[in-house]
């Protein structure tokens, strides 16, 4: 005989148990979900110039989008245009000045914001490359070009810049002597500029000089003149030349270079001729004149270990007073039927000494000395890593451009060694390196629970398991049911990163019904968002199943409810119930 009190209770918890399963009773909500943003023009690895629209979209799963920044690098960002006709940001676009940026490689990075101050990020990289007409124009308005000069010489001239950009200052270079003009427009302009220029500063003889404007972009535009300072009493510089080899030629193992040096001033002579191979040092020549005035002169240059393509030949002379102009010839280092060479490498960008951060371009030139090989690969590494093949940018299969992206966020914050090498199917060339500094945000870890999936029901023990990741490395996973305390989870990834993590969790010490799975981790600094599901547990006793099952009218309303059913027989029992169902 079932007690009417009873019986009201269990039919009002019946009631309980139908709302949910037919979704009268509201379950717990999911945690806001943050912005999307995508750039949509110009496309990754384009080459721009000028004057650019700079579009792409915006929306957000739940709720508005409010706004959109865009930048470039880690410079400021400004607000884009809503070109949406509907306040929503679908549609957006943005006006990027080239010209303001030097050529090379940069991101573009748009950042979008929703009406619950959550914020989403992209980046695209692009290759800037505008005319290299942006320098400023610069001419030395007197002396003239090829005239007699002595005592103070007032160099003048005239300097503007068409590009929006403002004219700094104005550089003379002369023999190596860099002296600062004077601004004479009036209102900062450099329209007009002077420089009063001592020439005894200099021997007698012909001079070159060089005006260099240099605007607010570190632009330079350049003119240059020649003087003949003829001081009276002054020294006149020696000269020098080089016969041997000629121009152009191509030269290989030990190499006689040969020249001849003399001086106009009547009485004085030379006293020694230099000569450098690249930028190496100066190397002191033999005179093999028969008089010992150095008219005629001789070096061997071992370039049997050069490296193989074009080099540079410098000599100079020297009265005692004053040296000769250089003179200077082109060469090409290789060596037929030698065998195979190594092909060549080098990195352009970064260079060594930046600080970077985010994505980052890594990118530069390969080419092989031999006729007829060519590079079939090139690859980049950080430190003592992997190596990783870079992509061929050139279009025709040759490597002579190259790139490769390294994500920076991997790594800790400090110096890292980039290197990179290339193959010609055979050999190796030299690993070409530079040393450039992580400078990243400590950003905060991120973690995801993977199953069981939100809103599903679980019993027994239950596996739970998800990914995390962090910019510096996941030290740690934990996990927690409810307001419980938080468990260690367990490492399964294969790197020790942390990346892939599991908690086994036993349900039957829980009571039925829906409970919270909170997952959070650690980079030994940071923890993550918390990250969580609800589940509904529905463990069946056996036990008092059977006990039910006595009952034909309760054995009907637990077919009814299914799992819902072992829920009210675990509730019944805590309630002391059961001693009226028997």
């Amino acid at each position: 005989m079932i007690q009417g009190g009873r019986v009201v209770a269990f039919v009002l918890f019946v009631a309980v148990i139908a709302g949910t399963g037919f979704g009268l009773v509201s379950q717990v909500g999911r945690a806001e979900m943050s912005p999307h943003v995508a750039i949509t023009s110009p496309d990754p690895g384009t080459t721009v110039s000028g004057t650019i629209d700079v579009t792409g979209s915006a929306w957000d799963p739940d709720g508005e989008v409010v706004k959109v920044l865009v930048g470039i690098d880690a410079g400021e960002r400004s607000l884009a245009t809503d070109t949406s006709g509907n306040g929503s940001w679908w549609t957006w676009s943005w006006t990027w000045d080239t010209t303001r940026w030097t050529n090379g490689w940069h991101h573009i990075v748009a950042v979008a914001y929703d009406n619950s101050s959550l914020a989403a990020d992209t980046s695209i990289v692009v290759l800037v490359e505008n005319p290299l007409d942006e320098a400023p124009h610069v001419v030395i308005t007197a002396p003239d070009d090829g005239a007699t000069v002595s005592g103070i010489v007032n160099i003048t001239g005239n300097a503007t810049d068409d590009h929006r950009v403002i004219v700094v200052t104005i550089r003379i270079d002369l023999d190596g002597a860099v002296y600062t003009a004077e601004d004479t427009s009036g209102n900062g302009t450099w329209w007009s500029w002077r420089l009063a220029w001592d020439s005894h500063s200099v021997p007698n003889g012909v001079h070159t000089i060089f005006a260099k404007a240099v605007d607010d972009h570190e632009h330079v535009g350049s003119d240059e003149i020649h003087v003949n300072v003829a001081n009276e009493g002054g020294n006149t510089a020696p000269w020098v030349e080089i016969v041997e080899p000629k121009q152009g030629s191509t030269v290989c193992g030990v190499v006689l270079i040969k020249g001849h040096a003399g001086d106009h001033d009547l009485g004085d002579r030379v006293e020694k001729v230099e000569v450098r191979i690249d930028m190496g040092d100066w190397q002191l020549a033999t005179d093999v004149s028969d008089l010992g005035n150095w008219a005629t002169w001789t070096l061997l240059w071992d370039a049997t270990h050069a490296e193989r393509g074009w080099h540079h030949v410098y000599a100079r002379s020297f009265d005692g007073e004053a040296y000769s102009k250089i003179a200077v010839l082109e060469v090409f280092v290789s060596c037929e039927g030698e065998g195979n060479h190594r092909p060549e490498v080098r990195i352009d960008g970064p260079h060594s000494g930046d600080e970077v951060h985010g994505a980052v371009l890594v990118y530069g030139r390969a080419w092989d000395p031999d006729e007829g090989d060519h590079v079939t690969g090139v690859w980049a590494r950080v430190d003592a890593g992997d190596w990783h093949l870079a992509k061929d940018v050139t279009e025709n299969g040759s490597w002579f451009i190259w790139a490769w992206v390294w994500d920076t966020a991997r790594y800790d914050n400090g110096a890292h060694t980039v290197c990179a090498r290339a193959s010609d199917g055979e050999l190796y060339s030299e690993p070409a390196c530079v040393e450039v500094k992580v400078q990243n945000a400590d950003a905060r870890p991120r973690v995801h629970i993977e199953h069981p999936e939100d809103g599903a029901e679980v019993s027994g023990f239950v596996l739970v398991h998800g990914v995390a990741s962090d910019d510096h490395g996941v030290k740690l996973v934990q996990i927690r049911i409810d307001e419980g305390e938080w468990h260690n989870a367990i490492d399964v990834s294969s790197d020790h990163s942390w990346r892939t993590w599991a908690w086994e969790w036993d349900t039957t010490k829980y009571e039925n019904g829906e409970h919270v799975v909170s997952a959070r981790a650690w980079d030994g600094k940071l923890y993550s968002e918390v990250d969580h599901i609800v589940v509904h547990v529905a463990n069946h006793d056996r036990g008092i199943i059977g006990v039910f099952s006595e009952n034909p009218l309760l054995t009907g309303i637990l077919g009814f409810l299914g799992t819902a059913g072992a829920s009210l027989a675990l509730w019944w029992r805590r309630f002391g119930l059961l001693g009226g169902l028997r």
